[in-house]
């Protein structure tokens, strides 16, 4: 009797995955059947499911599911293997871990692309910090509070990351110049000594970019230029070369 029941849902759910809803206490095959059809706009049968075992989460996870998301962020107490799970799956489920283990910060943070996703991490630990400039220092720009260890590894990076720090050292604006000349020009309160020693290579990557050569600034357009021009002027930078630059822009 009970396996006739049990196949009479599992038909159920394999016509229509939200019949689960009206099923009491269905079997974990009957589970599994309904949410390895993922979730859209129709409905998410997982969020039917009480008490669900880890095989029903992971099997969850890994179902196509539509614009609310992974459903990870309807489990409650997942187990490591459901986190770890999770965030391979989808980077920014790292917001939904109170306490993410070093693991799950790598894969969530370990790569260009996703060490933005800092920003939905609600406790941003120091090792969370470290592992997204260490992959994109621009990052900097979400995270909360960075130390002196932080902002380094940040600049060191891209040099860009030092227009998201408050008056920066003068070690901060020099390795910003080695690492991308242009960078500096985003700074306040330029170090003269600094931005004169590396004033051939500013120019010369000013220059690229008008040119077209944009390399590693491949994000930059006119009105940043003219920015970056604006600044130094506004930093007493006088070089002729920087009216010439701005005339060219403004044709």
């Amino acid at each position: 009797m009970a396996n006739d029941e049990n196949k009479s849902d599992l038909e159920l759910v394999l016509n229509d995955k939200m019949a689960i809803k009206y099923i009491k206490n269905p079997s974990e095959e009957v589970q599994l059947a309904a949410v390895m059809q993922g979730g859209d706009s129709y409905g998410y049968p997982f969020r039917y499911i009480k008490n669900p075992t880890e095989k029903v989460q992971l099997a969850a996870i890994a179902a196509p599911y539509g614009f609310e998301g992974c459903p990870f962020k309807y489990m409650k107490n997942p187990s490591k293997a459901v986190r770890l799970a999770a965030v391979k799956r989808e980077n920014t489920m790292i917001w939904k871990i109170n306490d993410p283990s070093e693991e799950e910060i790598k894969i969530a943070l370990g790569s260009p692309h996703s060490a933005a996703f800092i920003k939905f991490m609600p406790n941003q630990t120091e090792f969370a910090k470290m592992t997204a400039v260490e992959n994109d220092g621009t990052a900097l720009k979400h995270i909360q509070d960075p130390s002196d260890e932080v902002k380094l590894a940040a600049v060191k990076q891209n040099g860009f990351a030092i227009q998201y720090i408050d008056n920066p050292t003068p070690e901060l604006q020099r390795i910003a110049c080695k690492t991308k000349p242009i960078s500096i020009c985003y700074v306040q309160n330029i170090d003269k000594s600094i931005i004169e020693e590396y004033k051939n290579d500013i120019i010369r990557h000013i220059l690229n970019v008008i040119n077209g050569f944009n390399g590693d600034y491949a994000k930059l357009r006119s009105n940043d230029i003219i920015f970056i021009v604006n600044n130094l002027m506004k930093n007493k930078i006088n070089w002729p070369e920087l009216n010439t630059i701005k005339a060219s822009i403004q044709k």
